[in-house]
Parts: structure tokens; sequence; C-alpha cells
């Protein structure tokens, strides 16, 4: 791509023009406040300055984005590229589409619009999409009838099962800064919040609290009472381990907040304040708990849950088509490498403009200052892996996490390919109906709903379940044995199927 730098190519001083679609609180609180105004400035100055493109970014709200966007491109009207919301589509299944699954949001557009074929003139403007398509799970995203149409990015940064641990600093400080190395250790941290002055939530789900201690011993947590023995699903009632964990924490419960919403959304700065101790995935931590570096490092301990049977990769979506009409295709597909393999690009649109917004460490990681513009699209569609920075904390805590674990992937392990697997259960396309009904039918809800009738609290989760006061043996009692077994039959020769099927399609 040097030449383009040195050279000035046929498309040199045409301008780009890109829709994106953030939600529309972004576009609310970040776009019409003009907070991004002097970064994206800096941006499309760099454009010009490195590559001659002028670009334009045009932000479309979610909203009735569908017959914009339709319009936009039946009329070739300062449309170049855009970002195809799969719920968007008229009549699109909205069940969330996995990376273990074909992608049918593609094939909707190409039928219905000119989408640009990107097959041939990528292997001079973006030589990189053509290797990325030859993963198998990506290439049901970006291709049809064997050519690349779209350019794929993360829907999900660092899905797996790697978790993380946040502690009060001051409370960490007095108990001597104790290891943390499997829920044992974990549970007595937590044992002595009850005795500490200091107020505050802890927050850790029953089912993180297991996939540690199932990863710790070898084995890969699936859902609800399965696991992954290598490539084999198992019943985690066969095993220690489910006991373990569940006596475990039952004696941990009451100390445990039974509003675990922090995990699962944004925290506000008064939600953030309240908690003691944290454990979670670390995508959510990502996603939710981020403030500025100095004021979360002065209140927080942070480490990694890790060890050798961490599983870590990205889910991806459909991130960008071209329009096939449009005059300015090799342009367009310069500025799109840009946003995955320009580090420059990629620190002023993530990060914003450094030494105002951000700062680096020596070894490249963040410092975030207060007045930060980072996280300001919560859809993680603009992150690339491949260029993210560590924060500082998340270095010092580990770097050998961060370039292994982080900045890779790590998804085979034992010669087992853990993606799609992981997800499975999610997909009721691929499971089919009666398949998919089965699971729900093992799923907490259901088996223990009962409960409510006694005056119980609603039982969504296993630890709503110890939190009931049900032992483990009155637990595992409400999973039959054979309906246990041949569930688990069927998904895995349901997974065997799936994946033959998948290699038949690379081979052709």
């Amino acid at each position: 791509m040097s030449n383009l730098v040195n050279n000035k190519p046929a498309f040199h001083g045409k301008t780009v023009h890109y829709i994106y679609t953030p939600s529309q609180d972004t576009i609310d609180n970040i776009i019409k406040k003009g907070l991004l105004d002097e970064t994206l400035d800096e941006i499309k100055n760099k454009m010009v300055e490195t590559y001659g493109i002028p670009i334009n970014i045009e932000f479309v709200p979610q909203e009735n984005y569908y017959e914009f966007i339709k319009i936009r491109l039946h009329s070739n009207d300062n449309i170049d590229v855009f970002t195809p919301r799969f719920f968007a589509f008229p009549n699109s299944d909205t069940v969330r589409f996995i990376i273990y699954d074909q992608n049918p949001v593609l094939q909707q557009w190409i039928n219905e619009f000119d989408i640009a074929d990107l097959t041939d003139v990528s292997e001079i403007y973006f030589p990189e999409l053509k290797q990325i398509a030859n993963d198998r799970y990506i290439e049901k995203i970006i291709e049809f009838n064997g050519r690349i149409y779209g350019v794929p990015g993360i829907c999900n940064f660092k899905q797996g099962n790697l978790l993380v641990l946040t502690i009060d600093k001051t409370f960490y400080d007095q108990l001597g800064r104790p290891s943390i190395n499997d829920i044992h250790q974990l549970q007595e941290l937590i044992k002595n919040t009850e005795k500490s002055y200091h107020n505050g939530k802890v927050v850790c789900s029953f089912n993180d609290y297991l996939s540690w201690h199932c990863s710790n011993n070898g084995y890969i947590y699936w859902t609800n009472i399965f696991a992954y023995d290598r490539d084999q699903i198992i019943t985690l009632s066969d095993t220690e381990l489910l006991r373990e964990a569940y006596e475990s924490f039952q004696e941990i419960a009451p100390m445990i907040s039974d509003d675990i919403s922090s995990n699962y959304q944004r925290m506000s700065d008064k939600m953030k304040k309240s908690v003691l101790l944290q454990v979670c995935p670390y995508y959510r931590f990502k996603d939710n708990w981020m403030e500025y570096t100095d004021h979360f490092v002065y209140n927080f301990e942070f480490m990694f849950l890790s060890n050798g049977y961490t599983i870590t990769y990205d889910e991806c979506w459909l991130k960008y088509l071209v329009n096939g009409a449009s005059d300015n295709i090799e342009a367009t597909l310069v500025f799109l490498r840009c946003l995955e393999y320009d580090q420059e690009i990629y620190d002023l649109i993530r990060y914003g403009i450094k030494d105002k917004h951000y700062t680096l460490n020596k070894n490249g990681s963040v410092f975030l200052d207060k007045n930060m513009i980072y996280g300001w699209d919560d859809s993680n569609m603009l992150v690339s892996p491949a260029l993210e920075r560590p924060f500082f904390f998340e270095w010092n805590a580990s770097s050998i996490v961060w370039e292994n674990l982080i900045n890779k992937q790590n998804y085979i392990i034992d010669g087992v390919d853990y993606r799609g697997l992981l997800d499975f259960n999610l997909n009721a396309k691929m499971l089919g109906d009666d398949l998919y009904e089965s699971m729900q039918n093992l799923s907490i809800h259901r088996l223990f709903d009962y409960l409510n009738s006694l005056g119980k609290p609603p039982v969504n989760s296993i630890a709503d379940v110890i939190r009931s006061g049900i032992g483990y043996d009155d637990f595992i009692k409400h999973y039959d044995s054979e309906v246990v077994e041949k569930l688990i039959k069927e998904i895995q020769d349901k997974i065997i199927k799936e994946r033959g099927n998948m290699d038949i399609d690379k081979q052709a």
C-alpha cells in the first residue's frame, strides 16, 4: 500500500461518502453536541495528507435507516459505503447472527441493490480482505457465490471465557493483597467483604464462578450444567466440579448482590462507585466499566482470571457494503482499509486526539483523560483487534494475557476450535425447533418455576436457585439423566453434522 502514499492514483482527490449508523443515544449525546467535530476534522485532514482522499462522514440514526439507505442507493446520491445493520432490513430474522451461522443479510442486500463485487479490486486496494475471507466462519458473512461483497467487522469484542476481577483498592490493600488463583481463594476474598466496613456491592454470577472453576480444571464451560471436554459435551454432574462450585457459592451467596444488572448494561458513575468487588467477562468490562483511567486505577485493583483453558475470539458480522454504482470504489476500499490497519487513523476514531483525549505510555498502552471520547459508539463496529491498544492497567496486570488472549485470538485448544461451540445453544435456527425447545425445557427458569408458587423470588439462574435454599443434591435431581443424555447426543450429532457441512462447503 506504500505506493498509494508515494504516488497519486487515479482516484486522488475524490471524496468518499461514508454513512455510519450509531445508536440514537450516540447521535443525541455525542454527534449533535459536536463532541467529535475536532477529532473528525483530524481524521479528514490525515486522509487527505497521507492518501489524497477527502472523506465525508454522515451519521444516520437507526430509526428508518433502511428507507433512508434505499433512497440513497437507488438514486446513487452521495453514498459510497455504509454499515448494513441487519435488524434494519425488512422481514429480517432478528435472531442474533452468530459466527457459526450463515449470514442471510448479505444475500438480501445483493438481491435488492447494486452492491459492489470487491473480489478483484480488493487485491490492490485492500489485499488483506481475501486472506480474511479464508476463515470459514467469516466467508459466510462476506461472500456470495464465491465472490467477496462485504467487509467483516467485530460485533462482540473478545468473546469466550476470559474473566476479570476488579476490587476496591483500599479494601484489597487492607487484606494484604492476597493472590486469587481459584474459586477457593475467590470465595475467601468475597467472605471478607462481609466484615469489611467498606460499603458496596459484590457482583459475581454463578455461571462466571463455575466457568472459571471448569477452565482451571481442564474443561470449557458451555451453559446450564454442561461443559466441553475437548469437543465432547458432558454434564458437569458427572464430575465433582459442579458440586464444588455450587456448595462453595452457597456460602457466599448472601454476600453477593442479587442484582447483577451491572454485568449486562453500561454502568453509571454512581453504580461503579457502589461496587466493592466484581467478577465479569472481559468483554463486559470493556464495554461497561471504562472511565478515565487515573480515576479507575485510584479506586480499583484490576486482574485477569486466566489459565491454560481460556478461550478468546472475536464475533463477527457484516460491517461494510460498498455501493456498486459508485465511481469511487478504489478510494473507498483504501479508506476502509485505513479503519482496520492504519494505527494513526484508528487511534483518532477510537481514542481521540493524542495528548488531549488520551496519552500513550512507552509500551503503547493508553491513559484516558477526563475529556475522553473513548467508547463514544457502543456498537463495537469500529473496533479493530489488530490496532486496539491496552489500557495501562491491563498491560500492568499481564502483558502476556494482553498479547496472547486479547491482541490475538485464542480459540484452538488441544486441537479443538471452540468458536461456534460456545454459542451453539443460542441459535434456534441451527438447532431446529424441537431440539431448541428441548434445551429450553432444561432451562433454570422452566425447571424451577414452581418456586414462584411457593412465594420464592423469580428464579432465572442457578444463583437464584442457591439463594432459595435448595441444596446441591435436591438441585441436581431436577435434571432427568435420561433426558440429559438424549439431549447431549442429539446436540453432539447436530454439531458434527454442521461442522461437516462447513468443511464440504469450504472444499467446494
